[in-house]
């Protein structure tokens, strides 16, 4: 499966790289929504900002730790990524790259505001994710299955929708800021559970804050992944 192929095009305009002489600056991601107006009903203004000062500071530290490792200069993000994660001396810019990336990916799953809940859309796109990948439970199931791993996760991280290597709809976890990408699956869907995710808006209501998760995802996005990987 051409991996990085998929991934580039599913965050062409999340994950920014522009090269200046000597050195690669990574960006924050162009939002589908502003900052004034937050994610309608997931976030409020203050959350969103919350979630995005955490990014800058990922942001900012990640390019701090590049500018002294010139291997890691002019890549793309999820080369350096998967680059960094099994190399003991990397660790720093393995955590940071790859939350870098795991924060593209969630802004990305969010539908912009001018787009309204469709359920018709959900309908249409989970009945597809099950044809496609062939798996033989409903998408309900596999909704429980991640909802299971949201109330459950103890301390920070992710939890995510993906296409394992062999091709299946998996639901899986992720710690602090780790990512399915280094396992070789591909995401369709991410939700953050650090706790600065959600606690400017539900305290530590993780019920209600995947309630509003699902009326804020934007399923055309997910198709799209899905599709290129067929």
């Amino acid at each position: 499966r051409p991996m990085l192929t998929v991934l580039r095009r599913s965050l062409v305009a999340n994950a920014q790289l522009s090269v200046q002489p000597h050195r690669s600056i990574f960006t924050l991601p162009t939002l589908q929504f502003g900052l004034a107006t937050g994610v309608h009903p997931l976030f409020t203004p203050e959350g969103l900002q919350c979630i995005r000062r955490h990014h800058e500071s990922v942001v900012d530290s990640l390019n701090a730790h590049i500018a002294i490792q010139p291997r890691f200069e002019n890549q793309p993000l999820e080369h350096v990524v998967k680059a960094s994660r099994f190399d003991a001396t990397q660790r720093a810019v393995y955590s940071f790259s790859s939350q870098h990336w795991n924060l593209c990916f969630f802004m990305r799953c969010l539908r912009p505001n001018t787009a309204d809940a469709n359920p018709e859309l959900e309908a249409e796109v989970t009945k597809e994710l099950v044809h496609r990948f062939h798996d033989k439970s409903p998408f309900e199931s596999v909704k429980a299955q991640f909802e299971e791993h949201v109330l459950a996760a103890f301390g920070s991280g992710w939890v995510w929708l993906t296409v394992s290597p062999a091709g299946k709809l998996t639901v899986l976890s992720t710690t602090g800021a780790d990512t399915p990408l280094v396992a070789g699956h591909t995401p369709l869907l991410g939700l953050s559970v650090w706790e600065h995710a959600y606690l400017t808006d539900y305290g530590f209501d993780r019920q209600m804050y995947l309630q509003q998760f699902w009326k804020s995802v934007d399923w055309n996005f997910v198709r799209s992944v899905a599709r290129m990987l067929v």
